[in-house]
Parts: C-alpha cells; structure tokens; sequence
C-alpha cells in the first residue's frame, strides 16, 4: 500500500463516478476544499473555476464517457500539480499516461491518503 501526501489546505478534484468510491475519497479527505465531478464538462468547469491543486483521475464515467477530454484540458493548459490517474483499467491508464505523463498512475485500492501540512 503505497501513501500519497496531499497538502491539508490544498484544493482537490475527484472525478470518480462510483458513488462507494466517492465516498472513500471524501472520507479520507476531511478537508473543505474538496470537489466530486463524475462527468468531464463538469470536471472541467471545476479545473477552471477553482484551480485544483491535486486531481485524481478515473478513466471510465459511463458507458462512452472517459476522463480523456479532461487529461486533454490538463494537457493544453500545462496543468502544473499534482495527478493521480486511479484508473484499474490497463487501457484507460495506458490513455492518460500519454496525453499526461506527469501523472502518477496508481489504482484504486492501492493507496491511502495522508494529508500533510
């Protein structure tokens, strides 16, 4: 089990579509600044509207919906922090590991948070 530190006063997107998965990360978190998206527009006017510093990217939403367009943003805009593709799908991490890779590929299930100051 691996442990990412994630700044406590830093501001997290978490676009996750699985609402026990959603769950997990909110609860780990216990920090105000965190955002739940489960589509990639709304993803994305999150990025844009509140400039996260940490995002965790899954890659399948729904059927035909992917985290794609987001990692494209992520990409055009030099996106400076911190990713975590979270992904358990070989595939869709292969996909933003090349439009992205900055990104921290680690599935779920495979790590714990610890916030730090």
């Amino acid at each position: 089990m691996k442990t990412l530190d994630i700044p406590a006063a830093s501001t997290v997107l978490i676009v996750e579509n699985e609402i026990a998965r959603r769950s997990w990360f909110l609860s780990q978190y216990r920090i105000p600044h965190a955002y739940l998206a489960h589509l990639p527009d709304q993803a994305n006017r999150m990025i844009e509207q509140f400039a996260p510093e940490t995002i965790f990217l899954d890659y399948d939403l729904a059927p035909g919906i992917s985290t794609e367009p987001i990692a494209r943003l992520l990409a055009e805009m030099r996106y400076g922090g911190q990713i975590f593709v979270h992904t358990e799908n070989p595939f869709g991490q292969q996909v933003l590991s090349r439009i992205l890779p900055c990104a921290v590929v680690i599935p779920f299930g495979q790590f714990e948070i610890r916030r730090c100051v």
